[in-house]
């Protein structure tokens, strides 16, 4: 069957080797019963002697992950690090990590700024100026909250600049 019948699933399981080790990998399959076997088949080549306990097996759905849709910049990188891959090898993630770590210097695991470091454009605010023939200023958005076409931007609060 062609790459483009195959979906990817999240398959959260506990290792058992020596100690019990908890993590996900990302599985390229076509049912979630298809997506245990390919593991089980992995993990018997990898491993002599190993428990799999605590199986469960999601379909990633690449519009609505963790409440927000994937960029294709991420779905490509959930792509490459699937099993089967052309390094024919299983990524084992931690339970709670993301995929890819993301590290910055100024912000911490959880995505916030680090105490004492202010972001170059804290309080800016963004405005869309459109003026009739006589001066006054009309709606910049139409009554969906789009935006109408021929509007100009105008930053205004930058204290940093």
């Amino acid at each position: 069957m062609s790459k483009d019948h195959h979906n990817l699933y999240i398959l959260y399981y506990t290792l058992c080797l020596d100690e019990e080790f908890d993590y996900k990998s990302i599985i390229k399959s076509e049912s979630k019963e298809g997506s245990k076997k390919i593991l089980f088949s992995k993990l018997s080549r990898d491993f002599l002697i190993f428990e799999v306990k605590n199986i469960k097996s999601y379909k990633l759905n690449p519009n609505f992950y963790k409440g927000k849709r994937l960029s294709d910049k991420e779905l490509e990188i959930l792509n490459r690090v699937s099993y089967p891959n052309t390094k024919h090898k299983l990524y084992k993630f931690e339970k709670n990590q993301w995929f890819k770590s993301k590290s910055s210097k100024n912000r911490n695991k959880n995505g916030r700024f680090k105490k004492g470091f202010v972001p170059w454009n804290k309080d800016l605010k963004m405005q869309f100026l459109n003026k009739k023939e006589d001066g006054k200023f009309i709606s910049s958005r139409d009554s969906k909250g789009r935006l109408k076409s021929g509007y100009k931007s105008v930053i205004i609060g930058n204290k940093n600049l």
